[in-house]
């Protein structure tokens, strides 16, 4: 990247900017208050109380002889360690606060292979925890299963909520049972580098720095970039939007073969942009192409992790950016890669604001069923965010994703991209309360389309890029040639 700013932007969106804070001199309440982003989800769960839109269900699949004991013990290490995997939220006179708990985390487990199929048998387990919702002022907030599916056969699930748990704190997670895990079985004391603060310190620095004033010169910057800009992106549904959202999901893989995603970064490179800034403008342009919105918002969340003290840390740490892309103009695809660069730019440079307070000034009445100002979401991974790297190694085991058939969102889209390196692999989520999977699948399809044409051809003016392939638009002519005759 040739521009600082974009260095800026790429460290940001990593969690790695590195800036020396003052956490650790922050002072706590005796009632520590909730940081921000907390506290969104507190008052949502006040009003969805029996929800699992912010249940985290982590499950891995562990082969070879494991030893339990170990496990045991590197999870109660993991926990002990960080504050905010024993923290409930009690409230008093209506007010949350943190309440941090002494007590050690319980390894449940169950055998499962006397079951006529065990792997099914945990397979819905996964699902039935993924569906689970927390009592976030009894808590514990996480729980953690052992399920024995043969003699060297087991599945690890660890479930936690949102609100004490991000994406970057499950490579924290992951990195350190793994390491306490085969210092354990190694007969060795698990030697992990001392924290400098906890959660709650980041909640109560973060109420100190952001001042009024502060906060105020932010807000600025963001009403007058969001002037206008609607706070509904309606997205054409396969059904009508329930009251109540179920916040289940389905998702479509997307594959952007290397010859594509390499010329990708070429564009990316002749507008001194990221891969991020090119597919970033790729999903705003189908999103309008599918909407017929010339103007609309979508989020992008970041890391949130710009200090030091925060880096190996547990926590809810991450929000969310409104970015605006206006193609009224119909631009030609390199000209939007160059006019989203600066909307992300500008963006992360007023970053400091919390999204919860961003919503509080500009979305004053709340849709229940409709997530504030922003419904779909961007987000693209690399091996440098960290969240990328979330594997789970422990010694003397080969372990492997276990993903059971749940999948939730609080959105009414999502596109997620993984930069392997050479391809990039993408999932589409979506609310099956609003979409059918043959929608999403042609979503995906256009999607994939759309990036083709563009890598081959970036002067070319968005609008003019066809969505559906000549193949495509033969097959739809004879299907409504034999619905004509029917």
């Amino acid at each position: 990247m040739k521009d600082n700013r974009e260095e800026l932007l790429r460290r940001r969106l990593a969690g790695r900017a590195g800036r020396a804070g003052s956490m650790a001199t922050a002072r706590r309440a005796q009632r520590p208050a909730l940081s921000f982003g907390q506290r969104r989800i507190w008052f949502i769960d006040r009003l969805q109380p029996s929800s699992a839109a912010y249940t985290v269900p982590l499950a891995h699949r562990l082969r070879g002889e494991l030893d339990r004991r170990s496990l045991e013990k590197a999870l109660t290490a993991v926990v002990r360690r960080h504050e905010a995997l024993r923290t409930r939220f009690p409230a008093a006179e209506g007010e949350p606060y943190q309440l941090v708990e002494e007590t050690d985390p319980v390894l449940r487990f169950e055998d499962l292979s006397e079951c006529g199929d065990p792997e099914t048998r945990a397979r819905d387990m996964v699902a039935a925890e993924a569906d689970s919702a927390f009592d976030l002022a009894a808590g514990p907030l996480l729980r953690a299963r052992l399920l024995r599916l043969g003699p060297a056969d087991h599945v690890l699930l660890v479930t936690v909520h949102h609100i004490v748990f991000d994406g970057w704190s499950l490579s924290v997670f992951t990195g350190e049972l793994s390491a306490c895990y085969s210092a354990l079985r190694a007969g060795l004391t698990p030697d992990l580098p001392e924290l400098p603060v906890q959660y709650a310190d980041f909640a109560a620095w973060q109420h100190a720095h952001l001042t009024p004033e502060r906060l105020r010169g932010h807000l600025e910057h963001w009403r007058t970039e969001l002037d206008g800009a609607p706070t509904v992106l309606e997205l054409p549904g396969d059904r009508p939007r329930p009251g109540a959202p179920s916040h289940h999901a389905g998702a479509v893989p997307l594959v952007v073969p290397a010859g594509i995603a390499e010329r990708l970064r070429e564009v990316a490179r002749a507008r001194s942009a990221s891969l991020f800034v090119v597919m970033l403008a790729a999903y705003q342009a189908v999103l309008s192409r599918h909407t017929s919105m010339t103007d609309l918002l979508v989020g992008v969340p970041v890391a949130g992790r710009d200090r030091r003290e925060s880096e190996n840390l547990i926590g809810f740490f991450a929000h969310t950016l409104p970015l605006r892309a206006r193609l009224d103009d119909d631009p030609a695809f390199s000209d939007l890669v160059a006019r989203v660069r600066e909307t992300v730019l500008e963006a992360m440079s007023h970053q400091e604001l919390p999204f919860e307070q961003l919503v509080e000034h500009l979305v004053p009445a709340r849709e229940l069923g409709r997530n504030p100002l922003v419904q779909v979401l961007f987000n693209l991974l690399t091996p440098e965010t960290g969240v990328a790297s979330d594997a789970l190694r422990l010694a003397g085991l080969d372990v492997t994703e276990f993903a059971g058939e749940a999948v939730s969102t609080r959105f009414d889209l999502e596109f997620h991209v993984h930069d392997e390196g050479a391809r990039l692999t993408a999932r589409i989520i979506y609310p099956t309360d609003l979409f059918d999977r043959t929608t999403m699948v042609w979503f995906a399809e256009h999607l994939l389309n759309f990036v083709t044409a563009v890598a081959a051809d970036p002067s070319v003016r968005i609008f003019d890029v066809p969505l559906v392939t000549d193949d495509e638009l033969e097959l739809m002519a004879r299907w409504n040639a034999r619905s004509d005759l029917v």
